[in-house]
């Protein structure tokens, strides 16, 4: 087996998705011969769309379970793509088919480092197409979104990228979630430095009027422990009741 002996990209045509080598022994213990056989040992069974991959979750096609999407950092373009995989089996047994490597022709807005969720943006009661994602010309990475026009799936066909007038670092992460519970939604930004930021929203729902509120939420501050943490919110239950 070899793989790549590098702790993160170097090379921007490097290709992670077939990133593990195989060559097969045809001759003995004491005599070995090392023929080759596949670049994808591995990774061939499994869903492998390279380095820096981001999933996001939604019941694109209304029928009750969760559809995958996942973003690359980068494709043969040079641009990043969103994979489509509908989900073909149950919500408690998920089965993925994929429909497309590079859903609504995301590559064509020559962006990479695109990194996908799904978050009512815009106040209008969709979950809407939100991302960040770097320019191949400026260099820039701002938060876009594509709103949802369906209110019981996916529908951004025919809907431009447009901005939520806020710009990050290339490596940082940024999780969309109302932290005050005023209804609109606010911003979670994992830094590179390891701190975790909390940029309120001042709305109206809609508009977007981000200003830091604080800049180690929840103790994370700088720290050499970690780096552009990546984070996830959820409902937590507790003796029947959520939290």
């Amino acid at each position: 087996m070899a793989s790549p002996n590098i702790s993160a990209r170097t090379y921007q045509y490097a290709n992670f998705k077939e990133s593990l080598w195989f060559y097969k022994n045809t001759g003995t213990r004491q005599l070995p011969n090392f023929t080759f056989q596949k670049t994808n040992f591995l990774q061939d069974d499994m869903i492998e769309v390279g380095d820096n991959a981001v999933p996001a979750f939604i019941d694109a096609d209304g029928d009750g379970d969760q559809d995958m999407f996942i973003s690359t950092y980068i494709s043969s373009s040079l641009a990043s793509s969103v994979y489509f995989y509908e989900n073909i089996g149950t919500s408690s047994n998920a089965s993925f088919k994929l429909i497309t490597t590079d859903f609504n022709n995301l590559s064509f807005s020559n962006l990479f480092n695109v990194k996908i969720q799904y978050a009512d943006i815009n106040g209008d009661g969709t979950l809407d197409f939100v991302f960040t994602g770097t320019g191949l010309q400026n260099g820039q990475t701002p938060l876009l979104y594509i709103p949802n026009l369906s209110t019981t799936g996916l529908n951004i066909s025919g809907q431009s990228i447009q901005s939520a007038n806020f710009e990050i670092s290339q490596t940082d992460n940024v999780l969309m979630v109302d932290v005050d519970l005023d209804g609109v939604q606010d911003i979670l930004l994992g830094k590179s430095n390891g701190a975790v930021e909390y940029w309120r929203n001042n709305g109206p729902a809609g508009q977007f009027n981000y200003f830091l509120q604080d800049d180690s939420f929840l103790g994370l501050g700088t720290s050499t422990d970690r780096q552009s943490p990546s984070m996830a919110a959820g409902i937590w239950m507790q003796m029947g009741a959520a939290i």
